[in-house]
């Protein structure tokens, strides 16, 4: 994908390819240039897009949604409750529309936050909600998901692996996507999530929080809130932004608005690939 982009770039704005390649960025190296940490005041924060091509959600009238029974266009967007139902009754769930519904589509492991989502999950689970996971990981996480899942399979459901299909229909048909990452230099699955219509349920971290405006009192008289923040990333946040998110779920008219913000968002490569193009100059721009 990374060799991709620098054709793309190399194509509309004419750098050499060798200087395109000399330009990598190493996972690793994020965690400390997360927008939390000070360790590089001098780093150049460029926030990833989702190029989510055929699977775009706002499909032209009349052509088929790939990945769920109806298109989440902005005009159809009341429709979406039929693929709640049918994401509810894949997984296994009690088929509920007024029950929450939580989405999860993500590694297992504790940089993702997801332990603190299973500690959360009990309080969560009693106020009627429900959680639709995908992902697979840390072997511990994945049993105790599975425990869970046991013990309530009207209310939890758990597919640990990789399924494309099924990790899109999550993104439409949850009330709400669930990323409580410790750390994230920025992440896909909040911006997918916005596309789809699921307001992001995020740790207020790296790109996390550049790409997600909390529903607080002030964005959302505003009318321009997306989804919910939460820091930091412990249990007890996380469980008060959930049970937030469950608070709204109960209110329809906050969720739509929520819901038509995040798929009005511009999360494409437009705005990414000029601040690229700006910082590819500048460092190819001989010295004077």
């Amino acid at each position: 994908m990374r060799r991709e982009r620098h054709q793309q770039f190399q194509a509309t704005y004419g750098f050499a390819s060798d200087t395109l390649q000399s330009l990598e960025f190493f996972d690793e190296d994020w965690k400390a240039i997360d927008a939390n940490h000070p360790a590089h005041p001098g780093a150049h924060i460029i926030a990833k897009a989702a190029d989510l091509g055929p699977t775009d959600p706002e499909v032209p009238a009349g052509q088929a949604f790939p990945h769920g029974p109806f298109a989440e266009s902005i005009l159809r967007i009341d429709l979406r409750v039929r693929n709640k139902i049918a994401l509810q009754t894949q997984m296994g769930l009690a088929p509920e529309v007024d029950r929450p519904l939580l989405g999860v589509v993500s590694r297992l492991s504790d940089q993702k936050g997801l332990d603190l989502l299973l500690q959360a999950l009990p309080g969560i689970v009693a106020r009627g909600g429900q959680l639709a996971l995908l992902g697979s990981g840390d072997p511990v996480l994945e049993g105790g998901f599975t425990a869970a899942a046991t013990s309530r399979p009207d209310s939890i459901s758990c597919v640990l692996g990789y399924d494309e299909k099924l990790a899109h229909l999550i993104q439409a048909g949850a009330d709400f996507i669930v990323v409580p990452s410790r750390f994230e230099p920025c992440g896909l699955t909040q911006l997918c999530a916005l596309r789809y219509g699921a307001p992001p349920i995020v740790a207020r971290v790296g790109g996390l929080a550049d790409t997600v405006i909390d529903a607080n009192e002030a964005a959302t008289a505003a009318g321009v809130a997306t989804g919910l923040q939460f820091y930091p990333p412990a249990v007890d946040s996380l469980t008060y932004a959930l049970n937030r998110a469950l608070d709204i779920a109960r209110d329809p008219a906050v969720l739509r608005r929520l819901r038509l913000n995040g798929m009005r968002s511009d999360v494409s490569w437009r705005g990414p690939a000029k601040r690229y193009a700006v910082l590819y100059r500048e460092i190819i721009r001989p010295a004077e």
